[in-house]
């Protein structure tokens, strides 16, 4: 982000009321500057490019390129960019799909003014947001639907040193400060492990991080705890 600068923000939905209707409330927030909108997923992926904003906010149904393919793209060229999922559905695969793609949080279209400024100031922070339903919804999905009776074998020394107590510990909403004092780390070390953890699996968040664990036996529905901690 550009220091001392506007938030900028790129909205994309091929609905004109919900555009309107966003760029309302975003219109006389200090700090937010909405720097363009796209109608499908062709546009938001130009406009990613030409006008870099700092967060995009999209809706997850539009025409044309995919919305999860259209997140792929950019956050394969603009890692940099944060991306909002903004949606009416709580359809769990439209969540998961979002999510795996890059996704840095989920909102829905009925927040209010104060959660959608929430949304962009956390994941502009680099964390993840996702309002109490996606929560949930998230929560119910790794305990009933992410039970596999055979893993994904990984290779041999997949894991370089500490990354896999890392990744286990990030299942268990552990900070990075709490890892960092639990395994006598900087929390710089850390986040670079983090980082790395999220190249090397392929997850474009914690999220992510979360599935590539329970997919590869890393870590058991049981480990995930209820709630944030």
């Amino acid at each position: 982000m550009r220091n001392n600068a506007a938030k900028r923000v790129l909205i994309a939905d091929d609905q004109y009321y919900s555009i309107e209707s966003l760029k309302l409330t975003l219109a006389h927030r200090e700090g937010i500057l909405v720097c363009g909108q796209a109608g499908n997923g062709e546009e938001l992926i130009q406009l990613s490019t030409q006008l870099e904003p700092d967060v995009i906010i999209t809706d997850i149904r539009m025409p044309g390129i995919n919305t999860a393919d259209a997140i792929g793209i950019i956050r394969a060229v603009h890692p940099d960019i944060k991306i909002l999922a903004w949606t009416q559905y709580a359809d769990d695969e439209q969540i998961l799909n979002m999510m795996n793609a890059g996704a840095n949080g989920y909102l829905f279209k009925h927040a209010d003014a104060d959660a959608i400024i929430a949304a962009i100031d956390a994941v502009m922070k680099g964390q993840t947001f996702f309002c109490e339903i996606t929560n949930s919804r998230l929560l119910y999905m790794i305990q009933h639907r992410y039970l596999a009776s055979s893993y994904k074998p990984l290779p041999p020394h997949f894991f370089a040193a500490h990354e896999r107590e890392i990744l286990v510990l990030i299942c268990k909403q552990y900070k990075s400060r709490q890892i960092a004092a639990q395994l006598g780390l900087t929390n710089n070390t850390v986040n670079k492990y983090r980082n790395n953890l999220l190249l090397k699996t392929g997850a474009g968040n914690v999220v992510g991080l979360v599935l590539f664990a329970l997919e590869h036996g890393i870590v058991k529905k049981e480990d995930i705890p209820g709630k944030k901690q």
